[in-house]
């Protein structure tokens, strides 16, 4: 398969491709129609989130909800400097659900820490663990980082 052109359309990737076929990445379908792959910008984002923690040392989960699993749980799981993160992306338009909301209070309120992140806050959230990481940080932080 090799790679003709790639470009951004409606907040997602594109990827042009000469054959067409259906890739599996990360236990995720990446759709490829005529010869297009389409990656949701919420996916590469989170992507990008995950590549950050594991270059700030941090141990991290992608959580994968089906029907054996609790609901509303934050997208990525980790641990930073022994401290628990719960991280809730979003695209920038995205919306969280009213139970995500929820369990990012209970983990708050058990004393770890939990966000919903747009891309937009992703400078912040940096920040954040990189103050995580020095025990330089307040927990009066805001639920939402956009």
């Amino acid at each position: 398969m090799i790679i003709q052109n790639s470009f951004l359309h409606k907040n997602k990737f594109f990827l042009r491709l000469k054959r067409q076929r259906t890739l599996y990445n990360e236990s995720c379908i990446i759709f490829i129609a005529k010869g297009v792959i389409i990656i949701p910008a919420e996916k590469s984002f989170e992507n990008k989130v995950k590549k950050f923690l594991e270059k700030e040392g941090a141990w991290h989960v992608k959580f994968f909800a089906n029907s054996f699993t609790k609901s509303g749980i934050p997208d990525i799981l980790a641990c930073v400097n022994g401290y628990f993160v719960g991280v809730e992306v979003k695209a920038q338009s995205g919306k969280p659900s009213e139970l995500q909301l929820y369990n990012i209070r209970k983990i708050r309120e058990a004393g770890g820490f939990a966000i919903v992140l747009y891309p937009s806050g992703f400078p912040q959230f940096k920040q954040f663990i990189l103050d995580l990481k020095q025990e330089n940080f307040s927990r009066d932080m805001e639920e939402v980082m956009k």
